[in-house]
């Protein structure tokens, strides 16, 4: 060993490298890691932040707004198109799409940066509660509505025949499940089953961001990214069928891309914002076209972009009781403002009897403010408390 000691280190060109050190070895390991980002790095569970609570309250008012286009105007258009008019079609169609339509991807990878941060602790047995209590309000809301539409438009006019009504809705209803065609009354509601089918999977994506390395977390982002965003806009906007991909697979690259942006340095926030502002434009050509997709890869780019944004700047309002308390009940105003807007279907109150912008505005802020009072009064009962607010 001293020989070795004193060679001449002009020899040492000649001789194998020596074998790595700890902190060599330490230093390549860390280069292929992701490192998470300090601000949410096991954050608690039960912690507020703050910047999540207002995305999440604009992100609530926006489905208020898509539903109002997809369901209450449609049949506006449908029974008065003449009054309704070209420029309210114009507006609603294809200037406010872009944005309002980033509601549902952000949703979705809120949850993602809540649920698969390995640190926090989100146990299995607080996401099975979570799966059962999605599961009874699916079921309650899916014959609420059942009831609302057979009651308004069918032969349900009184209540002798309501327990065969029961009967009949509840084969109804299993019938649907088995078939896979539950949302002929109700086909907003497909976000429920899709939650719950990302709960389910939750333990074992959770596994994933903990010990999955950077080439390989870039691998699978990349596979599900074309796979489920590319293909599918490819396939709706040329009329192709490349590859037949399910809309699970594009809601778990959105669920896992929400983690990763919001808790790891592993995506780089230039490429974020370019593809958000290509996302912006050539998802504003689609709706012009009429060939755009809720789900495609402009709006997710579109998304993917506003997440970062709110995170960056840690956006916050003064005194935003009112967003908090949108946040709070974004639940209940998801359930419940269908049924407004049904009321004034039903009522027959047409916004087109108001000039625009305030018009929309009216049946916006009646459905916004109805639903979150609905919510508030249903999160007091026994029942409902216990399950939701625990």
């Amino acid at each position: 060993m001293k020989a070795d000691e004193t060679t001449d280190h002009s020899a040492n060109e000649f001789t194998p490298p020596p074998p790595y050190t700890k902190q060599e070895k330490s230093s390549d390991a860390n280069h292929n890691t992701i490192k998470p980002i300090p601000e949410l790095k096991g954050t608690p569970s039960n912690e507020r932040i703050e910047w999540i609570v207002i995305l999440r309250a604009f992100a609530c008012m926006a489905i208020i707004v898509i539903h109002i286009i997809d369901c209450y105007v449609a049949y506006i258009q449908y029974i008065d198109f003449h009054k309704y008019g070209v420029v309210r079609s114009v507006i609603n169609e294809i200037i406010l799409q872009p944005l309002i339509r980033f509601a549902v991807p952000c949703f979705i990878m809120i949850s993602g940066t809540l649920l698969l941060d390995p640190k926090r602790n989100t146990t299995i047995n607080k996401i099975i509660k979570y799966i059962i209590k999605i599961i009874i309000l699916f079921v309650v809301l899916w014959l609420g509505y059942c009831f609302a539409h057979d009651l308004t438009f069918n032969s349900l006019r009184n209540f002798e025949n309501l327990k065969k009504w029961i009967y009949q809705s509840f084969l109804k209803f299993f019938n649907g499940l088995m078939q896979g065609n539950l949302y002929t009354f109700a086909p907003w509601l497909w976000y429920l089953p899709m939650l719950i089918s990302l709960y389910i999977l939750t333990p074992i994506l959770r596994k994933f961001t903990e010990f999955a390395d950077r080439k390989t977390a870039r691998c699978v982002l990349i596979i599900l990214f074309v796979t489920t965003c590319i293909i599918p806009t490819i396939n709706n906007y040329f009329n192709f069928e490349i590859v037949p991909v399910t809309e699970l697979s594009s809601v778990v690259f959105m669920y896992l891309v929400g983690y990763y942006i919001t808790n790891t340095d592993f995506i780089n926030s230039k490429l974020i914002y370019i593809g958000g502002v290509v996302g912006v434009i050539f998802y504003l050509i689609g709706c012009y076209f009429g060939v755009s997709h809720p789900l495609d890869v402009f709006m997710v780019l579109e998304s993917m972009m506003i997440l970062k944004v709110f995170l960056s700047h840690k956006i916050k309002i003064k005194n935003n009781s009112f967003f908090n308390c949108i946040a709070k009940y974004s639940l209940g105003i998801y359930a419940t403002n269908i049924f407004w807007l049904h009321v004034l279907k039903v009522a027959k109150i047409h916004f087109t009897l108001l000039p625009i912008f305030i018009g929309e505005f009216m049946v916006f802020a009646f459905t916004l403010v109805m639903s979150l009072l609905t919510s508030m009064i249903l999160y007091r009962l026994p029942l409902i408390k216990k399950l939701f607010t625990k």
